[in-house]
């Protein structure tokens, strides 16, 4: 009841929004595409979601992950002493996406410098994919940018860093994991709240193993 955003049921989320102003760049439109097919078609999504469908208290830690998530390659059981902390690998990981961003490595650098923290510390795919996914939104600085603005940016964004994403989304859960990670961004978040459909649209096209439709699927079943 406290929440500030409400849930939308099956059918709004799959019902088409409508057209952007009219005045939006060619960036914003090109983020667009694939709005406007048929809503009894096969695979129609679009736009998925309003910015208002997140519930303010619900969000990532309400959002059931499908299946089990990636496990650490190295089956060798680590000694609970041996272990460093989760933070300490979310800032490390943060760093290693901050620097790649600031220096525009390759994704093929990112990508063996954070799984090299991953083998040496254990983690599993999805405890990569959230700190990555973090640093790339708060490197947007959103809320310093106007709202149409915003889906440029996000587009710009993923579209240089979405096979990034994609060579840690190993599995179904993987996949909840990133969305949920989106999801609680934006509950705290007015800035990324507003252009919440084109967040997700943009994480949909930059790369094909990044997210499905079936995951977005799933939290649209569970919003109802």
């Amino acid at each position: 009841a406290n929440s500030r955003h409400t849930a939308l049921s099956r059918p709004e989320l799959l019902t088409l929004a409508e057209d952007m102003d009219d005045d939006d760049s060619g960036d914003e439109a090109d983020a667009e595409r694939g709005a406007d097919a048929d809503a009894d078609a096969a695979g129609t999504l679009w736009r998925v979601v309003a910015a208002g469908a997140m519930g303010k208290g619900g969000g990532a830690a309400a959002w059931p992950i499908s299946g089990e998530l990636s496990e650490p390659e190295d089956d060798e059981i680590v000694p609970e002493d041996e272990v460093v902390p989760g933070e300490t690998f979310f800032s490390e990981v943060e760093a290693t996406m901050q620097r790649g961003i600031e220096a525009d490595h390759t994704v093929e650098n990112v990508a063996l410098e954070v799984n090299s923290l991953k083998f040496a510390q254990n983690r599993t795919f999805a405890d990569c994919l959230q700190p990555l996914l973090l640093t790339l939104l708060s490197s947007l600085q959103l809320s310093t940018r106007t709202k149409k603005e915003r889906p440029r940016e996000i587009k710009r964004c993923l579209k240089r860093w979405g096979a990034l994403l994609g060579r840690f989304v190993q599995s179904q859960a993987d996949q909840d994991v990133l969305l949920a990670t989106l999801i609680s961004v934006a509950t705290e978040s007015d800035a990324l709240a507003d252009v919440f459909q084109h967040a997700l649209h943009a994480l949909y096209e930059c790369d094909a193993s990044v997210l499905s439709e079936e995951a977005i699927l799933r939290w649209a079943s569970a919003a109802e």
